[in-house]
């Protein structure tokens, strides 16, 4: 939608005196529907845009003027239809972004590995389970990635999973009741995807 658009929609409904609740009440929908007109996120469809006429006692095209010209909103339109087809997973980094991410892992990586041969010569348990500090450069780098990407899924929570498991299992013999740890998996993305959906 038009940002003109979307801040006519808040001048109406403030001077007509509703907030987003209530507004949305009327028409029957989600205080985050509104919202989302009201920052150009998303459209009413036409049945909305009709009720929002008749509520606001305006006409379709007074709702809808802009002072746009049309190839600007032919731009805004192939933005909208970009911007739609992109997943959450598609969000972007910047080319600096992507650099820290692939510097810190890889850094990580070869620090762990170093570690696993050092300790595994001087500690022979080390051997069983010391390739799991590898796991902390993709887990961490995981990290950066979600907070570069603005979203919690991105954590890659079964590398720490897989973590916890060996040294329950390693230290503690606990092989038989670690494995519970995975059920963590699911939880947290679902989680994740509720957190995505508000």
């Amino acid at each position: 939608m038009n940002l003109e658009i979307a801040n006519k929609l808040v001048e109406l409904r403030k001077k007509n005196g509703y907030s987003q609740e209530e507004l949305a009440e009327k028409l029957g929908l989600s205080r985050q529907a509104v919202s989302k007109w009201e920052r150009a996120e998303s459209s009413p469809d036409t049945d909305n845009l009709i009720v929002l006429a008749r509520l606001y006692n305006v006409s379709l095209d007074d709702l809808l003027s802009t002072s746009a010209s049309n190839e600007e909103i032919k731009e805004d339109n192939m933005l909208k239809e970009s911007s739609d087809t992109k997943s959450d997973d598609d969000v972007s980094m910047t080319k600096k972004q992507i650099a820290i991410v692939s510097i810190v892992t890889t850094s990580i990586l070869f620090i762990g590995l170093i570690l696993y041969i050092i300790l595994g010569f001087k500690f022979d348990r080390v051997w069983i389970w010391g390739w799991s500090l590898m796991l902390m450069g993709p887990f961490v780098g995981s990290i950066l990635e979600a907070v570069f990407k603005k979203h919690p899924k991105h954590v890659a929570l079964p590398l720490v999973c897989v973590l916890v498991y060996m040294v329950c299992g390693v230290y503690l013999k606990a092989w038989h009741i670690a494995w519970v740890v995975f059920l963590l998996i699911p939880i947290y993305y679902t989680f994740c995807n509720i957190f995505n959906e508000e």
